[in-house]
Parts: C-alpha cells; sequence; structure tokens
C-alpha cells in the first residue's frame, strides 16, 4: 500500500500515526528503520509504502495528539483477507484504472439515494 502524505499548510507540526501498521522510514532504502510515525511540517509532502506484514482487519490513522483527532484529522483504512467483488480496483497491473467518461452536458444522472435507519 502506498500513501502519498501532504500537509497543505498549517502553522504546526503533525504526525501521522496507523495503528498497527509500519514502513521503511525512506521509501527508496531498503536497510532504513521501520516507523509507524511520520512527522510532517507545513507545505512538506511524503510518500510511504506499507510493505511490512499486516493482516485483515481496520487500522486507524491519525494525526498527533487528542486535539487532532477530536478535529476530525482521523480516518480507518480496511484491509481485506481476499479480493473483494464490489470494490473497484485502484490499478491493473501496476497501472492506474482510468476514471469513466463523464456524461455529456445535459445529460440526466441518476440519484442514488439512502434510506434512514
Amino acid at each position: 500500500m502506498v500513501i502519498r502524505l501532504l500537509d497543505g499548510a498549517h502553522e504546526e507540526q503533525h504526525a501521522f500515526n496507523i495503528n498497527g501498521m509500519s514502513w521503511r522510514k525512506e521509501i527508496t532504502d531498503p536497510v532504513s528503520p521501520i516507523v509507524a510515525e511520520q512527522t510532517i511540517g507545513i507545505s512538506e509532502a511524503f510518500n510511504i509504502r506499507v510493505d511490512e506484514y499486516y493482516g485483515a482487519g481496520d487500522y486507524l490513522y491519525y494525526f498527533g495528539g487528542i486535539d487532532d483527532v477530536w478535529l476530525g484529522l482521523w480516518g480507518i483504512i480496511r484491509a481485506h483477507r481476499c479480493r473483494q467483488k464490489h470494490l473497484l480496483p485502484l490499478c491493473n497491473h501496476n497501472k492506474p484504472v482510468p476514471f469513466p467518461e463523464c456524461p455529456p452536458k445535459g445529460a440526466k444522472i441518476r440519484r442514488f439515494e439512502v434510506a434512514a435507519i
């Protein structure tokens, strides 16, 4: 899995974490230290490649302290045991899958509605 991490603009540094996953500190160095956190500051960008083993399940990612989590800087990575038929692949033989064509101007677009539970 590859994560593209970018800090667009913020006055404070953050520490990107994924509970239960780790990666090499330097993406191009196979002997660099294994870490589970990446500090990031204003206008910095990092590519993180998770090659270390992780099992199926949900993994929380977040940025640093509890204040950041409270403000919404978190998410979940869901890893499945096997390929899921209902999920579209992100790539095909290491080539990106092209986006579908946009509908022509004025075309009717079907809306999906979600019923409240």
